[in-house]
C-alpha cells in the first residue's frame, strides 16, 4: 500500500513539474503534378491528407478515382462541390492515373 501510494504522489509531482511537450512538424510542401485541376486537388485535398498521400497511390483508373472521391465526401464529409467533383477526378486519373497508350 505503501509503495502504491509512493508511486502515485512520485507521478504527480513528477508530471506537475514537467513542461509541456512541443512538437513542431516540417511545413507541408505539396507537389502535385502542374496540370488543369491542381487548384482543386490542393484545396480539397490537403485538407485531411499530405499530398503524399496521393502521389504514392498506386496508378488507379477514373473510375477508381471517382469511387474514391465520391467516398471522400459522402463518408468523410469532404466539403467537394459537384462542379468540383468532375474537374478533381479529371485530374487525378490523368496525372495519377495509368498511362494511356
Amino acid at each position: 500500500m505503501k509503495n502504491s501510494l509512493f508511486v502515485l504522489l512520485l507521478a504527480l509531482v513528477t508530471t506537475a513539474s514537467a513542461s509541456p511537450l512541443k512538437i513542431e512538424l516540417p511545413p507541408e510542401i505539396p507537389n502535385f503534378k502542374a496540370a488543369p485541376g491542381v487548384e482543386v486537388a490542393m484545396q480539397q485535398c490537403l485538407v485531411c491528407h499530405s499530398s503524399e498521400y496521393i502521389t504514392t497511390q498506386p496508378p488507379l483508373s477514373r473510375v477508381a478515382w471517382k469511387a474514391s472521391v465520391e467516398k471522400m465526401k459522402g463518408k468523410f464529409g469532404a466539403q467537394i462541390s459537384p462542379e468540383q467533383i468532375e474537374s478533381l477526378v479529371d485530374y487525378l486519373a490523368k496525372s495519377y492515373g495509368p498511362p494511356t497508350p
